[in-house]
């Protein structure tokens, strides 16, 4: 223990010496922020304990707040924090199911809908929910932020289950833009495990459709499954998808993207020896930064391999080189997959949205660290999603908008570039701290407009 806490505090010594030329001095606030963004850094590369690193933070938070230099309610709130993610909760136990809907529902003038398709069913231990996309009508489109619901009166749809048990469908969470709107419905009661179809009634009189769950346990071989990878490389490869993901759409936020934050991580790293399998990486983010004219600092550009710039790896050419295309199909596509658990979270898909500048991508998660953490102000990201189409095109997505519990998240990612026009699959991945997992699903395209 002695010694990790000795490599920890070596490893960030520059963390409370001069900011550099041209950088402001820090607060205390802010520099107690960079040590704990590095210590947790190394936590999460596998280089020393999270209980060491929480340990080493603590004590110079408790010093800080003792000489009235921290906020002590924000010094009880990051001790909070430190303790869940010390015991992160885990998904619930049992199966997790999904199923492919793409059906088209009705609605009344009242609803402010053009039209709404329900996209995917999702079962978890906790919960049922179906995801929908829809249209705001034409009187509609020039009021922003509405909260539409596609269901009123006796329209509300119901199901039954394979053993004869009925649910009804309620409304449970919204948004809209501009133009469109999505949403979830919650079916109660809660499923019981083990169904394995749903016969769904959209409106009274109509005929039901039946919506089938394959076991997970029958994909075999074809199961996707978790890969394991170099946390330190992954958690660099992870910033430089942030980079692309900025590169892919309009470019303007990369005159403010600074690495200084990934620089003091990697001189972390480094220091405490965990760097050289990930050095590799590091070399590609410097290429990737320069050619993006992303600033590098020099503690970065030293900690690459020598012999000249990395050559960028083919999928980052590829999203680089389609940058600014307009060209995605529109449409919906009822896409569904269970991914196997990662890092202590569970993920589902629940649909794809595509438009002409890119794509949505409906994500439910479970486990608490799904769920954003806001005071743990991380350099990069824990989650990282990335996809290839079936006509060869990459795409990066992130998160562009969630509601979350304490152990639950409704996720929509924007995919860019946009999708091929003529895509008809979409293999999607998934990296986390310690490993990644890939999953392909179809594009069953149903036309939105």
């Amino acid at each position: 223990l002695l010694r990790w806490r000795w490599e920890a505090s070596r490893a960030t010594a520059s963390l409370r010496g001069d900011p550099g030329p041209g950088r402001p001095e820090l607060s205390a606030d802010e520099g107690a922020q960079r040590f704990r963004t590095v210590a947790h850094a190394l936590a999460r590369a596998g280089a020393i304990d999270l209980a060491d690193a929480d340990s080493i933070v603590a004590g110079l938070d408790t010093t800080l707040a003792a000489r009235s230099r921290l906020d002590p309610g924000q010094l009880f709130m990051l001790d909070m924090s430190a303790e869940q993610e010390r015991h992160p909760a885990r998904p619930p136990a049992g199966p997790y199911l999904a199923a492919p809907v793409g059906l088209l529902l009705p609605v009344t003038p009242e609803s402010g809908l053009a039209d709404v398709r329900l996209s995917a069913l999702v079962i978890a231990p906790d919960r049922a929910v179906l995801s929908a996309w829809g249209r705001l009508s034409d009187q509609n489109l020039t009021s922003r932020h509405l909260d539409p619901w596609p269901l009123s009166g006796d329209q509300r749809p119901v199901a039954t289950d394979d053993r004869g048990k009925r649910y009804e469908l309620h409304e449970d969470s919204g948004w809209s833009d501009e133009e469109n709107w999505g949403g979830l419905l919650r079916l109660i009661p809660d499923p019981a495990a083990g169904i394995r179809w749903l016969d769904l009634v959209i409106t009274p009189g109509s005929a039901p459709v039946r919506l089938e769950f394959a076991d997970p346990g029958e994909a075999g071989d074809q199961a996707p499954r978790v890969v394991p990878a170099n946390p330190a490389e992954l958690l660099i490869d992870a910033a430089a998808v942030d980079l692309l993901y900025l590169a892919a759409g309009d470019g303007h936020e990369l005159i403010w993207h600074d690495l200084s934050g990934l620089a003091e991580i990697v001189t972390a790293l480094d220091a405490v020896g965990a760097l050289e399998p990930a050095r590799g990486a590091v070399g590609r983010l410097v290429t990737l930064a320069g050619r993006l004219g992303v600033e590098v600092p020099g503690a970065l550009s030293s900690a690459a391999p020598p012999g000249g710039p990395a050559e960028l790896p083919e999928p980052w050419r590829n999203l680089l080189e389609n940058t600014g295309r307009q060209d995605g199909p529109a449409g919906m596509a009822p896409a569904t997959a269970v991914l196997p658990e990662l890092d202590g979270a569970r993920f589902v898909l629940a649909g794809v949205r595509s438009d002409e500048a890119g794509a949505y991508l409906d994500v439910m998660g479970w486990g608490s660290r799904v769920v954003r953490d806001y005071f743990r102000h991380a350099e990069v990201r824990r989650w990282s999603w990335s996809a290839r189409d079936d006509r060869g095109r990459w795409h990066v997505a992130e998160e562009t908008s969630s509601s979350s519990s304490q152990m639950h998240a409704e996720m929509k990612l924007r995919l860019v570039p946009p999708l091929h026009p003529q895509a008809t699959s979409l293999e999607i991945t998934l990296a986390g701290q310690t490993g990644q997992v890939t999953v392909t699903v179809p594009l069953d395209w149903r036309s939105s407009r």
